[in-house]
């Protein structure tokens, strides 16, 4: 299993900038069902006249490839409760074509927490790609190449993030966990990629 530098980073870092201005901030949406959003087919524009213009956008280069990148995030925090929901999403554009996306959320309605101690279970060039929606039910992202290595497979991307209001003070504490599992175009898993962090 290899460990890296997730690439939901920039949505990591949207919705700590989100929860860091306050009780709550950004604008709630709705996450877009899977079946709307294709690999290699939906446009970015299609992608904003669903979700609007996004509070963050740029750009990042993966394996020599420039994505453009959108990101979205609400959060919520009601007075004297610890605990900050949060809910977020991220959309990766290869020429204007989408080439991944991920979502996470801590509301109780669609939280994307998942059972990271499943996650050794996995086997590269043994499990498939049923196996893993089993294991850890369906993904709540996918990337394509360039987000991913290789060319023509796709990666189930499970993401997480928890967040926790210091007692009495606006000071937000973050932790995340971030899973992609490539599979080929027969469904092996070809690669497993999971980061985590912790607060400080």
């Amino acid at each position: 299993m290899s460990k890296g530098r997730s690439l939901a980073i920039c949505l990591f870092s949207c919705s700590l900038a989100v929860t860091f201005a306050g009780c709550s901030g950004g604008r709630a949406f709705v996450r877009p069902n899977a079946s709307d959003l294709i690999l290699g087919k939906t446009t970015e524009q299609e992608v904003r006249q669903r979700m609007g213009d996004p509070p963050r956008q740029g750009t990042m280069v993966k394996n020599g490839e420039t994505l453009t990148t959108l990101s979205y995030a609400y959060a919520l925090a009601y007075p004297y409760v610890d605990d900050v929901k949060v809910r977020a999403m991220g959309f990766y554009f290869l020429r204007g074509v989408l080439a991944g996306y991920e979502f996470t959320s801590s509301f109780k309605e669609d939280k994307t927490r998942f059972d990271e101690g499943k996650v050794a279970q996995i086997r590269r060039g043994e499990s498939k790609r049923d196996d893993i929606v089993v294991l850890l039910g369906q993904p709540t992202g996918l990337y394509s190449y360039p987000l991913i290595k290789e060319r023509g497979a796709v990666g189930l991307v499970y993401f997480f993030i928890d967040s926790e209001r210091h007692p009495f003070g606006a000071t937000v504490k973050q932790s995340r966990k971030f899973l992609i599992v490539s599979c080929d175009n027969s469904g092996i898993v070809t690669d497993i990629t999971y980061d985590s962090s912790e607060p400080k």
